[in-house]
């Protein structure tokens, strides 16, 4: 953590903050992003960013910007924001509004309430519900994967004194790109070897960035 530490200083990581997303945004707009979901996308990170640590619905504002990342990268496309599109960012905000409960009761020692873990399913639920003909094997099988990564992370939470809550947050969170993937229903081989590959990275990096 380099801003408790003093690695890093708070002046020098406003002004990184600022170029990240102003450049993240300006290269969203040159491919193709309707300006209006760049922004909102924009102003919801910002929100989330100021009062995620003062509400109680920073889970909400997390999932809103996840769902607004969605549809700003959709707004390139050349069908553009379709009820498709729009099902799966509400899939995956679902998810990310699960996570993000447990995120912040994660030092807690107690078992978390069962309901938010529904939304954990919302994913799997949509594809199998969208997904026909010949989407329909590919979705389910994705469904079972994503399925099989999320169920054993959720041991630790749900257990009564278990500490590592940690573990069900990290796991959830690399469980993210699964999500990705099963919103592509797999259309082709190279595509999902491209999201295995990231969901290795992100298990791989999550090792190392807390030693770093």
């Amino acid at each position: 953590r380099p801003l408790p530490t003093g690695r890093v200083v708070r002046h020098s990581v406003g002004k990184m903050g600022v170029a990240l997303l102003g450049g993240g945004a300006s290269l969203m707009v040159l491919s193709g992003a309707k300006p209006i979901w760049v922004l909102l996308l924009l102003a919801t990170v910002l929100v989330y960013d100021l009062l995620h640590k003062a509400t109680k619905l920073s889970p909400v504002l997390m999932a809103a910007c996840r769902l607004l990342l969605y549809l700003a990268v959709a707004s390139a496309a050349i069908e553009g924001v379709t009820g498709f599109v729009l099902w799966c960012a509400i899939a995956m905000a679902a998810y990310i509004s699960g996570l993000s409960y447990l995120a912040a009761k994660e030092s807690s020692r107690g078992p978390v309430s069962w309901w938010p873990l529904l939304l954990l399913a919302a994913p799997v639920v949509l594809a199998l519900v969208a997904n026909g003909g010949e989407y329909a094997g590919q979705a389910l099988w994705l469904s079972f994967v994503l399925a099989l990564w999320v169920v054993p992370c959720l041991r630790h939470a749900l257990r009564e004194g278990d500490t590592n809550k940690r573990l069900t947050v990290s796991g959830l969170t690399s469980g993210i790109v699964l999500v990705d993937l099963l919103a592509t229903a797999g259309e082709s081989a190279g595509l999902i070897l491209g999201f295995a590959v990231l969901f290795v990275l992100t298990i791989g990096l999550q090792r190392y960035v807390p030693e770093a």
